[in-house]
């Protein structure tokens, strides 16, 4: 991002202008380099003294405050402040939650800050803007490898995560969206609520319902992205909206293929077996190996590799109802004639190539 849509999207940010998608992804932005020390951590302490004053000295000059000024307009700031008190203390835990959640508050108008220095001093209702439309706090939720785990939103909505996934939700959702963002794969169950749509933000992919049933998968080391529909109605478009949003109405599912940009809609035969991994159920459709190992070793915590790269495009067709990971393997070398081998904490499979 160059300084001129830097810029941009700053006053888009003060006037108002962004839509509820593009300012979840500055606030989530904002409070992701919020919560980045390294910076502070650089410092001196004199060094620090000075910055602070320099930027406040220079944001009271350009907003035309007074030394003296009772109300200050960007008091949020204060957090911020705080962290510059002494980054130097010999204590492990000086960034403490709190710290950080109230810097992540403060970001907004960091931006602002930066805005008036360059472009002088703005109107009272951008401040004002600014002010409320400081960053929400999140919480965040982490399936580790092996374990898959549920969460209930405070609108009562409940998510179930695969193993290696992650949600990232606000504390509350009080915004005019529902928004969250997914690493990894979930199944939603979204509260109705036609007022405030649920909005489900990936790397690839954005998927804004009303109250419904879906389930996504967007792994970032896998070679496509699907939403799947079970029940109510859902819009899926990729992030950024770099092409025309689809509509998936109960039993179809659109597939993002990055390396081509494109979305397919198809009708599934049976559109439960997306969700079959909540049980425990491993589920293959010509599923390719390289595909098929990193599913393996998400699910059992136990890195499978393939020693012999013809294997890779090796497909496989099959269904593994909590199966242990010994008889997955042996009907999955079976299928394409190959062999497996525990070496340490790994398991190696050779063979000559696809059957």
């Amino acid at each position: 991002m160059n300084q001129e849509e830097r810029e941009r999207h700053i006053r888009d940010y003060l006037d108002g202008k962004m839509n509820p998608q593009g300012k979840a992804l500055f606030d989530e932005w904002a409070d992701r380099l919020a919560q980045d020390t390294r910076f502070i951590d650089s410092l001196s302490p004199a060094q620090a003294s000075r910055f602070e004053d320099d930027m406040w000295e220079a944001v009271r000059q350009q907003a035309g405050l007074p030394d003296d000024n009772p109300v200050d307009p960007v008091a949020p700031l204060t957090p911020f402040r705080s962290v510059f008190t002494n980054p130097h203390q010999p204590s492990p835990n000086r960034f403490t939650t709190a710290l950080r959640y109230g810097l992540a508050a403060s970001v907004a108008l960091l931006l602002l800050a930066g805005y008036i220095l360059w472009h002088g001093k703005p109107s009272g209702s951008q401040l004002a803007r600014a002010s409320s439309s400081a960053p929400v706090t999140y919480r965040e939720v982490l399936a580790p490898t092996g374990q898959r785990l549920s969460v209930t939103l405070p609108d009562g909505s409940k998510i179930y995560l695969n193993a290696e996934s992650k949600l990232r939700y606000p504390k509350t959702l009080t915004g005019p969206t529902r928004h969250v963002f997914l690493e990894g794969e979930g199944f939603f169950e979204v509260a109705h609520n036609p007022a405030q749509p649920f909005v489900v933000t990936t790397s690839r992919l954005t998927t804004t319902v009303k109250g419904t049933s879906f389930n996504v998968n967007a792994y970032a080391n896998e070679s496509l992205a699907e939403v799947t529909v079970l029940t109510g109605k859902v819009e899926v478009s990729t992030t950024g909206r770099r092409q025309a949003p689809r509509l998936l109405i109960p039993g179809q599912r659109v597939t993002y293929r990055p390396d081509r940009e494109t979305l397919m809609q198809t009708t599934l035969a049976d559109p439960q077996l997306a969700t079959a991994w909540r049980n425990g159920t491993l589920v293959f459709r010509r599923t390719p190996m390289a595909d098929i190992v990193r599913q393996l070793s998400r699910q059992y915590g136990v890195r499978v590799r393939l020693a012999t790269p013809a294997l890779a495009a090796c497909t496989v067709v099959g269904t593994f109802n909590r199966a242990s990971l010994d008889d997955v393997l042996a009907v999955l070398c079976g299928s394409v004639g190959a062999t497996y081998q525990y070496q340490g904490k790994e398991v190696m499979i050779r063979g000559d190539g696809c059957p």
